[in-house]
Parts: C-alpha cells; sequence; structure tokens
C-alpha cells in the first residue's frame, strides 16, 4: 500500500463545522446523545459510531449535523424521534445522513438565516402515528436549499380523519417570502393507508418554492405518490421538475395515485417528463382552482389505472409521446401526435422496466430532457438517463432505461487468456462500453482467486469474440469469474489511451468529466497491443481525471483503457475502507439494493480520492455471515484504511436474479 497526501484534493473536510465523536471519554459526548447535542457548539458535526439501540429522543435549537460514522448503522429504538429547529442568525449546513428509526420521525425546521439541509441515506422503518415519517418545515424569509437523497422512507397513514401529511412532508408557510430550492433524489418512499401520501410538497406564501424530484421509486400514496399544492400567495411561484419517479400499488387494499398537482393561487409550472404510474387511482391529475397551472407532460407511461389522465379546466397543457394503456378513463385529455396506446411489456406489476419489444423502447421524445436538464441525468434505477436501445438512441418511455447487459463469465481456461462467448459481445470488435470485475463466488457459492491484473480484448483468432486475460501472464485459476457489463451508453463511454511515456498516470482531457471530481468512474484496461501488468485506479486532481497505476510504477505508452462515467446516484457510489467496515483484506459494502443479494453483479474500480493507493488485484465476493458483498485484496494483503472503490450495480439485473421481475407478471 502507497499513500500519499495532496492537501488540497484529499483530506476531508467538514467546512467550518467543528467535529465531534459520539460516544466519547471525554465530555459533553460521554452520556447521552442529547447531552452531547446540549454541550456542544453552534454549528457541530457529530459523528455518530455505535450501531445503537439509541433509546432516546433528540431534540435541538441550535444547528448541528447528526451522521453515521463510516460502517456503522446508528438505529433509534421504536417510537422515537428527532428535531432541528434551525434557528441561527449565520448561514449555516445541517446533515443528518446514515441513521435508522424504527419506528420514528426526523423533523428539521428553518427558522433563521440561510440554510442548507442535506438529508441522506436514512432509514424510517415506520412512522409515529399520523406525522409524516420526515418532514421540513420551512418558516422563514430566507433561502433553504433542500438535498433530499438515497433514504428509505416508510410511512402507515392511520385512518383517523386528519389530513394526509406525506411519508416525506416539506411545507413552507408563516414567513410570506424567501427562497425553497433543491432536490429530493433517489429516494424509496412507502406511503400506506387511505390517507396516505409519499412526498408532499405544499407552499401557502409568496415564496419562489423549485425542486428537482428526480429518480425516486414510491410505493402506495392513495392520496398521491406525489402530491404538489399551491395553497396560497397570490405573488408565489412554484417551479416543480419531475423526472424519471416511479408510482408502484403497496399491498391489495389501498391503490397507489401518481402525481397530483393543484393550484390554488399564485403561478405553478411542473415538468412531468419520464415517469411511470402502474396499477394506480390516478395517474397524472392537474387541478387549477386559482392562480395558474402550466404542465408539460412528455414520456410518461401510465398504464393499469382508473383515470390515467385528468387535466381541469383551464390548466395550460403541452402534452407528447406519452403512452396511455389499458386506463378506465381520461379527462381533458387529447394524446399528442406521437402518443401511444399499446401494452408497453413492462416485466411486471411491481417492475416497470421495459422487455426487450416494449413499443416504449426509444420511443420518447429527447430534445424535451432540456426541460428537466438541471436534474441528475439518471432514471429511477440510478443509472443514465440516456441510452443506445434496440429502437436507437432516442429515450425511452417511463421512469427506466433499458439497453445495459449484465452476465458471469466463468473460465474454463488452463492458460492466462479465457473467452467469453455471448450473443451480447460476440462479434462486435468495437466495444469501448464493456467492463469486468473479478467476482469469488457468484451467487455465494464456491470461491476462486485470481491474484493477477485482468484486461480484456477482442480476438479475431478466438472465433471474433472478447477475451479476459490475466495482464501479468498468470495462468487462470478453473472456474474463475467475472461480472460482465456491457454499457448502453451513448454518450458517456469512450476509450483512452496514454499518448506518452514517462509517467505513472495518464490524465482523461474530456469535456464531459473536466471540472467535475464528483462523478462515479468505472475502468477497464482494454488490450490494444499494450500490456500493463500493474494495479489501477482513478484520481482527480487538478480539474481532470487521469487513469494511475497504484503501485505508482510508469505506465507504457500505449495503455488503453475503456471508460464510464455517470452522477452519483443509489446505484453509483464511492465507497471508503474505514475501522468499521474493513476486516483484514476486505471492506464491506452497504447498500440496501444489494444487501442480502448473492445474484448481484457489482462492479469496482479504485479510486485514490483520500490519498491511498492499494496496490493490490481486487474483487468482489459476498458474505453470507454479514449478508454483504465485499470489495478484497486478491494477494490477502492488509486493506489500507481509506482504500476508496468506485462501486456500481444495477437494480434491473438485482430485480431480474432475485425473481422480482416475475412478481405479479403484466402478462
Amino acid at each position: 500500500m502507497k499513500s500519499i497526501i495532496f492537501i488540497s484534493l484529499f483530506i476531508y473536510s467538514t467546512g467550518n463545522h467543528a467535529f465531534s465523536i459520539w460516544p466519547d471519554t471525554t465530555t459533553p459526548c460521554n452520556n447521552t446523545l442529547q447531552a452531547c447535542i446540549d454541550g456542544s457548539p453552534e454549528g457541530e458535526y457529530i459523528e455518530i459510531r455505535t450501531d445503537g439501540p439509541i433509546v432516546e429522543d433528540v431534540f435541538t435549537n441550535k444547528v448541528v449535523s447528526l451522521v453515521a460514522g463510516d460502517g456503522y448503522n446508528p438505529t433509534f429504538s421504536a417510537n422515537r424521534s428527532i428535531t432541528i429547529n434551525s434557528n441561527t442568525t449565520t448561514a449555516r449546513t445541517v446533515i443528518v445522513k446514515g441513521l435508522t428509526l424504527t419506528k420514528g420521525r426526523l423533523q428539521m425546521i428553518h427558522s433563521g438565516a440561510n440554510n442548507t439541509f442535506i438529508i441522506e441515506n436514512n432509514t424510517i422503518l415506520d412512522s409515529l402515528g399520523t406525522v409524516p415519517s420526515i418532514h421540513i418545515g420551512a418558516f422563514s424569509n430566507a433561502v433553504l436549499d433542500l438535498q433530499i437523497n438515497y433514504n428509505d422512507i416508510h410511512n402507515t397513514a392511520e385512518n383517523s380523519g386528519v389530513p394526509a401529511y406525506g411519508a416525506l412532508n416539506i411545507i413552507k408557510r408563516t414567513a410570506p417570502l424567501g427562497t425553497v430550492t433543491g432536490q429530493i433524489y433517489g429516494n424509496q418512499v412507502t406511503a400506506l393507508g387511505i390517507d396516505s401520501m409519499g412526498i408532499r410538497l405544499y407552499d401557502e406564501t409568496d415564496t419562489q418554492f423549485n425542486m428537482n424530484i428526480t429518480g425516486n421509486e414510491v410505493y402506495g400514496g392513495s392520496q398521491g405518490g406525489l402530491f404538489i399544492h399551491r395553497g396560497g400567495g397570490d405573488s408565489g411561484h412554484m417551479d416543480m421538475d419531475v423526472s424519471s419517479n416511479a408510482f408502484y400499488r403497496e399491498g391489495n387494499i389501498y391503490f397507489n395515485s401518481g402525481i397530483h398537482v393543484i393550484s390554488d393561487a399564485g403561478t405553478t409550472e411542473v415538468d412531468i417528463v419520464n415517469n411511470s404510474m402502474i396499477n394506480c387511482r390516478w395517474g397524472i391529475e392537474l387541478k387549477q382552482n386559482g392562480g395558474s397551472l402550466d404542465a408539460l407532460i412528455y414520456n410518461n407511461l401510465v398504464t393499469q389505472c382508473g383515470i390515467g389522465f385528468d387535466f381541469g379546466a383551464g390548466v395550460t397543457v403541452s402534452n407528447n409521446y406519452n403512452l396511455s394503456f389499458d386506463n378506465s378513463s381520461n379527462f381533458n385529455y387529447t394524446p399528442g401526435a406521437n402518443a401511444l396506446d399499446v401494452d408497453p411489456k413492462i416485466k411486471g406489476l411491481l417492475n416497470a422496466r421495459l422487455r426487450p419489444d416494449s413499443p416504449a423502447d426509444g420511443a420518447g421524445n429527447n430534445t424535451i430532457l432540456i426541460a428537466v436538464g438541471d436534474a441528475p441525468f439518471i432514471d429511477a434505477d440510478g443509472l443514465l438517463r440516456l441510452k443506445n436501445g434496440s429502437n436507437g438512441n432516442n429515450v425511452d418511455i417511463g421512469a427506466y432505461e433499458r439497453g445495459d447487459v449484465n452476465f458471469t463469465h466463468h473460465s474454463t481456461s488452463t492458460t492466462h487468456i479465457t473467452t467469453i462467448d455471448n450473443e451480447a459481445t460476440n462479434n462486435l470488435a468495437s466495444l469501448d462500453n464493456l467492463h469486468i470485475t473479478a467476482n469469488f463466488n457468484p451467487n455465494g457459492v464456491g470461491g476462486v482467486y485470481n491474484n493477477d491484473h485482468e484486461g480484456i480484448f477482442f480476438s479475431n483468432a478466438f472465433g471474433d469474440v472478447w477475451a479476459i486475460f490475466n495482464q501479468g501472464l498468470q495462468a487462470l485459476n478453473s472456474n474463475a469469474a467475472f461480472n460482465v457489463t456491457r454499457f448502453a451508453s451513448q454518450s458517456n463511454t469512450f476509450e483512452h489511451t496514454k499518448s506518452s511515456a514517462g509517467s505513472n498516470n495518464t490524465p482523461i482531457n474530456n469535456s464531459s468529466l473536466n471540472g467535475n471530481n464528483n462523478l462515479i468512474l468505472q475502468v477497464t484496461q482494454h488490450w490494444t497491443g499494450t500490456y500493463n501488468p500493474h494495479p489501477f485506479g482513478v484520481i482527480y486532481f487538478g480539474s481532470q481525471w487521469a487513469v494511475i497505476n497504484f503501485d505508482l510504477v510508469d505506465m507504457p505508452q500505449g495503455s488503453n483503457f475503456n471508460v464510464y462515467h455517470q452522477n452519483r446516484s443509489k446505484s453509483a457510489w464511492e465507497h471508503i475502507a474505514t475501522a468499521g467496515n474493513t476486516f483484514t483484506s476486505s471492506t464491506f459494502l452497504n447498500n440496501r439494493i444489494i444487501n442480502g443479494v448473492p445474484c448481484a453483479q457489482v462492479q469496482v474500480t479504485q479510486s485514490a480520492s483520500q490519498g491511498v493507493f492499494n496496490d493490490s488485484p481486487i474483487g468482489v465476493a459476498y458474505s453470507h455471515v454479514n449478508e454483504q458483498w465485499y470489495v478484497f485484496n486478491q494477494d490477502f494483503a492488509g486493506m489500507p484504511l481509506n482504500a476508496a472503490f468506485h462501486v456500481l450495480i444495477n437494480p434491473e439485473q438485482v430485480a431480474q436474479c432475485s425473481d422480482l421481475i416475475f412478481q405479479d407478471d403484466f402478462e
């Protein structure tokens, strides 16, 4: 292991926050979490390093951040709540990340200066009665920026006659002015009960309320999977971009509803693009009681609903390229010239991904994506929105984009080369979108090491097929296995070749990557005549990404790599090895999509984001003991702390191998 510290790039910073650990051995954090908060200064960043259970309610009128330590899963016992009331006079960022509430509520109130609320990777298994599971109250004339990402939110709305509030509830009231902005991205929301809502956004003031709601999966929500309501404020303005969300029924009692937008006053603009509403009461309902409501409705898939489209009187609607099939009725809906009324051929009522022969594949409108261009360019699986599908390069209709191919290859070779015989790759010499990761035990069975640095190449000699080979020429062990992904990206895959000699890295000068250090990359060595038998990964330095040999040995001129990149998402993230998640040569991943799923196919590329170079060949494996996937060093070298990895999974592949494809089959 080699370690280099780049001061400007790699030292983790909490900004202006002070930093504390709970539980600790010194005051104020050697007692309860509440005592730690009470005794900490304004702006404290408290890292929780315990799994719990935490048997206490938390309430504070100061700005503090509560974040799970890496490798920990802080869990609050049932009937507990967290309330943070930010009434500071100084602009602050508040982070709540990685916490689990067994049955409870997370409440955050904005009543002071400009704030950013970051709420990420939290799990709320059920709510406290009729209250929201996550409640955001915007009660200030200042700016509130919301980043609500990758949470798993459950809520049961009891039939008590009170208004529905939503599993995730964001409300702006009291203070007449101000701005609410941000994104709700990549969450899974489950809302049960006849009064239930999934995501609710409500404004009764003259504020500017602008949000991107992207890539969420909502189950249930009888009164609305997404409920947007301008309730008052004649000068107020709502601008909502709603894209790539999927809405499903949950259970056998209450039907879900899709997207409801109500205007009572002011101005409301909503762009509803590439969403899927399946087996619902309403697909999309637009209702204008006052003010103005303008809507753009494109590329949506609505099927088996009571009412597919319901456009109220006075609403201004532009709609086209939508697919409406087997809905009982529509109101004031005139299909656009390119609308479809055919069986969408989705995989199931709980799996709205398209089958290969779906008429929705490639049937959407690309240009309209500009309307939601400031939202992450990601589908409901957390993968790229635009791909090369079977019907060309057009976007698919609905929340999911099909086209990526995943499979596992098992070697039968006794040499250092094993050929891939798969219809997705055979006879295709120019694949810059092919990637591999060694898999120790596919499906959690067996276990074969491959202590070498793999690459791929296309071979005419072996029959116009792709092959995997060891760059160090070491013979493959019998039945060595590799996860193989052929990405269907149109613009986010390319080949990169090192053009000069004399350094251990090769900078990537690509306009889609330059200046953006928040991407997730996958890189595979693609042999075109030059060997590079070294561990490698990615590094961001200055304003560019680069591929670098992690043993810091010079990389030969002509070394060639396949590169894939995308925005971070629930399916594409960076994992960092810490004391809490690392054991000997392995570091354990924690992602709800693949936890407990031994058939998942994980792609991994090393990253030097923390200044640590893990100079070992790596692979992935599944632990039945932990019910987690892990990244490990094939040579059994200890996994260095702060080693980092870019990880990518495909929820469609996970759903298929887990038999979700056969649940409530549409056909």
